[in-house]
C-alpha cells in the first residue's frame, strides 16, 4: 500500500535538509576547535608552543600551562616508619587499617588521585617528616 501524502510531506520538509547539513558541519568545526576567527585560543597556544621555542621565548607559554591536579605516589618509606605512615594515609584515603596497610604495603603506589595543591601541601610535608618518599605525578 502506497502512501499518496509522502510526496507532499517530502516537499514541505525540504528545507530542513540544508539545515542540518551546515549543523553537522558547524558542530565539527566546534569539536576541531575552530571559529569564525580561526583556531581557538587553547588550539593556538599548542600549535605555537614549538613555533615560540624556536623564536627564543622568554618561556612564559610554560609558565601559563600548569597542572592544577596531581597524583600523590608513594615511592618508598622507612621500614621502623611503616605504622606512622598507615596512620598518616587512613585520613585522606577514608581507608580503614587492614586496607590502608596493604596500600602501603604495595609500593610504590597511587595513595590519592586528583589532588589539588592546597590539599597536596600538607598530605606531602607529613610523610616526607615520617620518612617517605613521594613523588607527584
Amino acid at each position: 500500500m502506497r502512501n499518496e501524502n509522502f510526496g507532499v510531506f517530502d516537499r514541505r520538509f525540504e528545507f530542513i535538509i540544508p539545515v542540518v547539513t551546515q549543523y553537522k558541519f558547524i558542530s565539527n568545526c566546534i569539536a576541531l576547535g575552530l571559529s569564525n576567527y580561526g583556531p581557538s585560543i587553547s588550539g593556538l597556544a599548542s600549535s605555537l608552543s614549538g613555533t615560540s621555542s624556536a623564536l627564543g621565548s622568554t618561556g612564559e607559554d610554560a609558565k601559563a600551562i600548569e597542572k592544577t591536579t596531581f597524583d600523590i605516589k608513594l615511592e618508598k618509606f622507612d621500614v621502623v616508619a611503616m605504622i606512622k605512615i598507615i596512620k598518616e594515609v587512613r585520613p585522606f584515603t577514608d581507608l580503614g587499617l587492614k586496607e590502608a596497610k596493604e596500600l602501603v604495603e604495595k609500593i610504590p603506589v597511587v595513595l590519592k588521585s586528583g589532588v589539588t595543591k592546597e590539599v597536596r601541601n600538607p598530605i606531602i610535608k607529613k610523610l616526607k617528616e615520617l620518612g617517605a618518599t613521594i613523588v607527584l605525578e
